[in-house]
C-alpha cells in the first residue's frame, strides 16, 4: 500500500461503557490476521489498539457505581487487554486516552487545527445523545429518540468551540476522487460520498467543563474540555508519538489501513480526514469498514440474552477454532451471523475431520512406511500456484474468508489425493510411487501450515513441528472431539 515495506494498522478504540463482546473481538481479529500476514511477508508492522475513556457516559456510570472515573476506566480497560491476551491478538501497542501521551498529542493537534483558522467559538443549542456521546440533528431523530439507542435525547445549550466542518466539503470530494480506494468496500465509500455531497454542518468539538469534567482540557481555555469523539480520533497519532517524537511519527504515518465498524464509518472517512487536512497532516491510505455480527439472525442485546462473551467462547472451543470459524464464516465487507451450531459443524467437518485427520494420516504413514524419515517435495510441478495467487489476492482485498477458501482447497485436494493414490496399496506394490505420494502430501501440509499462520498461528506451528521433525511420528489429534452440552443448540 505504501513505501518502505512498512504497515501501520489501526483498530477503532472501543468505548469503555461495556465489557467486550464478540463484535469487539472480531474487529481485533481482522487486524491481527492482517498484521500477522504482513509480518510473514517481511514488512515492519505497527499494529495498535486501545480504549476510549473520556466522556459524559463514563463519568455518569462511574458515579452510579460509586467509583472515581479513573478507577472505573482502569477496570474496564483491563477487560479489553484481557481479551487481547485470550485471543492471541498480536498488538504492538495499546493506547488509552487517559494516558499523558495521548493528552499531549491531543492538545498539540488541537493547536494545529486552531492555527488553520477553522475553529470558532459559539453557542450550541440542540440535541445530545449520551449513549452515542454525539450531537443529533432534528432530521436524525426518530419520534424524538436517538435512532441508535431508541432513547430520548437531551436538549442542550452551551458555549462550545466549533470546527468549521462545512468548509471541507469540496476538499473531501476532491480527495475521494483522487483516491478511489480510500474506503473499502466500495459500497461504504459511496455512502460517504453521498453524505458529503449533501452538505456538511459545522460541529461542536468541546463541552463546558461545568457540564463535563471528565475530558482533556482545551489548550488555553480552562472552561472547556475536548468533545470525546474529536479527541478520541487523535489516538491514531498519539500512539505513534505525534507532537513528541518526529522520527517515530514519520516512520509510521500515514496509516496503511484503519479498520472500523460500519456504524463509525462517517467519523473515520469524513470527520477524521477533515481534521487532518486542517492540521496539515497527511491522510491515511485506506479505511476498511467491516459489518456487524448477529446471533442466530438477531441483533445482540442484553434483553434477548444473546450477547456472546468472547472469552467464554474460547474457553468452550479453544482459541484457534474460534479464530478459524469467524474468519471463514463472516466476510469482512458484510454482516455475518454467529451460531454455535455452525461453529460445531465447521469444527468437526473442516478442522477435525479435514485438517486434523490429514495430518494424522500422513504422519502415521511416513512413520509406518519410511521409519519417520521423509522430505516434503511436490509431486506435481507448480502445485499450489493457483491457490497461492488466490490467497494473496484475497488479502489484498481484505477477503479473509476467501484466503481460507484457498487454504482449504489444498486440504481437500490432499485428502482426495490420499483416496485416489491409496498409499496403503502402494506400500505392497510400488514403494517408489509411495514415496512420491507421501512427499507430495508433506508438501501440501507445508503449504497449509505456512498459509495458516495469520489465522491459526499455534496450529500452524504444531503442523510445522510435526512434519519437520528429525523423526516424524504420528501426530496427536489437532482438534479433539468436542464435549458439547446437550442444550448447546444456538
Amino acid at each position: 500500500m505504501t513505501k518502505n515495506r512498512k504497515k501501520y494498522i489501526t483498530l477503532a478504540i472501543p468505548y469503555v461503557n461495556a465489557k467486550p463482546h464478540i463484535g469487539t473481538a472480531i474487529e481485533m481479529l481482522y487486524g491481527d490476521v492482517l498484521a500477522r500476514y504482513y509480518r510473514q511477508e517481511g514488512y515492519a508492522v505497527q499494529f495498535v489498539s486501545g480504549t476510549d475513556e473520556h466522556g459524559q457516559k463514563v463519568e455518569r456510570t462511574a458515579v452510579e457505581k460509586g467509583m472515581t472515573a479513573q478507577a472505573y476506566v482502569d477496570n474496564m480497560s483491563a477487560s479489553f487487554q484481557e481479551l487481547i491476551t485470550a485471543w492471541n491478538i498480536s498488538i504492538d501497542d495499546f493506547i488509552r486516552t487517559t494516558q499523558p501521551r495521548h493528552q499531549e498529542t491531543a492538545q498539540a493537534l488541537w493547536r494545529k487545527i486552531v492555527e488553520s483558522g477553522d475553529v470558532e467559538k459559539g453557542t450550541y443549542e440542540g440535541w445530545y445523545c449520551i449513549g452515542c456521546e454525539a450531537f443529533k440533528t432534528e432530521k436524525e431523530l426518530v419520534d424524538g429518540n436517538c435512532p441508535i439507542h431508541l432513547k430520548p435525547v437531551q436538549h442542550t445549550q452551551e458555549e462550545n468551540y466549533f470546527f468549521c466542518f462545512s468548509r471541507y466539503q469540496n476538499r473531501l470530494l476532491e480527495w475521494y476522487e483522487a483516491h478511489p480506494d480510500f474506503v473499502v468496500p466500495k459500497a461504504k465509500f459511496r455512502e460517504m460520498k453521498e453524505l458529503v455531497k449533501n452538505g456538511l454542518e459545522d460541529v461542536s468539538i468541546s463541552r463546558e467543563k461545568e457540564q463535563l469534567s471528565w475530558g482533556i482540557p482545551v489548550p488555553g481555555d480552562d472552561t472547556q474540555v475536548m468533545y470525546v469523539w474529536f479527541e478520541a480520533l487523535m489516538n491514531y497519532l498519539s500512539v505513534i508519538d505525534y507532537g513528541r517524537n518526529k522520527e517515530t511519527f514519520a516512520k509510521w504515518w500515514p496509516a496503511d489501513i484503519q479498520i472500523v465498524g460500519k456504524d463509525i464509518n462517517r467519523f473515520h472517512s469524513v470527520l477524521w480526514p477533515a481534521m487532518l487536512m486542517a492540521a496539515g497532516v497527511s491522510l491515511p491510505c485506506a479505511v476498511g469498514v467491516h459489518g456487524f455480527i448477529t446471533v442466530n439472525g438477531q441483533k445482540m442485546s442484553k434483553s434477548l440474552g444473546n450477547i456472546i462473551d468472547p472469552i467464554e467462547l474460547t474457553n468452550q472451543y479453544g482459541v484457534e477454532p474460534v479464530r478459524y470459524f469467524l474468519m471463514r464464516e463472516i466476510a469482512f465487507d458484510s454482516d455475518g451471523d454467529f451460531s454455535h451450531h455452525r461453529l460445531q459443524q465447521r469444527y468437526s467437518s473442516e478442522l477435525a475431520n479435514g485438517l486434523g485427520n490429514l495430518l494424522s494420516r500422513v504422519t502415521n504413514m511416513v512413520e509406518k512406511y519410511f521409519d519417520g524419515k521423509l522430505e516434503a517435495i511436490p509431486a506435481i510441478e507448480k502445485f499450489g500456484e493457483s491457490q497461492k495467487t488466490a490467497y494473496h489476492e484475497a488479502f489484498a482485498q481484505l477477503a479473509f474468508h476467501a484466503a481460507l477458501d484457498a487454504v482449504w482447497s489444498v486440504v481437500d485436494s490432499a485428502n482426495e489425493y490420499i483416496e485416489q493414490q491409496k498409499p496403503w496399496v502402494l506400500a505392497k506394490s510400488d514403494h517408489q510411487q509411495l514415496q512420491i505420494v507421501l512427499q507430495h502430501l508433506l508438501f501440501c501440509l507445508e503449504l497449509i501450515a505456512e498459509w495458516l499462520v495469520p489465522f491459526m498461528p499455534e496450529t500452524a506451528a504444531v503442523i510445522t513441528n510435526a512434519i519437520e521433525a528429525e523423526h516424524i511420528d504420528k501426530a496427536e489429534p489437532l482438534f479433539p472431539r468436542l464435549a458439547l452440552e446437550e442444550d448447546s443448540k444456538v
